[in-house]
This record gives C-alpha cells, sequence and structure tokens, in this order.
C-alpha cells in the first residue's frame, strides 16, 4: 500500500479529486509511482491526519 496524492482520475469518478491524498492497495503495481489503481482501491486520507496511521488503512482488508 502506498500514500499518494491523486494526478487524474476517471470521468466515472465523483468522489476522488486531484490532489487528494489518498492510501492506495491493490496486487500490481504497488510499488511504482505514479502507479494506477481504481477509485474502489483508493481510501482518502482527510488534510491533517498522521500519514503513517493511514497508511495501514488498507491492512485489514488485504488480510481478511
Amino acid at each position: 500500500m502506498r500514500l499518494l496524492k491523486i494526478v487524474e482520475v476517471g470521468e466515472e469518478v465523483d468522489d476522488l479529486r486531484i490532489g487528494q491524498k489518498v492510501a492506495t492497495g491493490g496486487a500490481f503495481g504497488s510499488h511504482a509511482q505514479p502507479r494506477s489503481v481504481p477509485a474502489s482501491s483508493a481510501w482518502p486520507i482527510p488534510d491533517g491526519y498522521d500519514s503513517k496511521l493511514a497508511s495501514v488503512i488498507p491492512v485489514k482488508f488485504g488480510t481478511a
């Protein structure tokens, strides 16, 4: 999982915006930067939220 800023969103994505910080998960390209993930694999991180805490957001989904 990675913490990244969004640089582009698809036409049908209405809940994410360019420049927003997200935690991302997924099996492919997990160490790539930039990387492409479906919107469902990007969890928005609130401004000012601790990056270390945010980086574990996808863990429970990947280990469940």
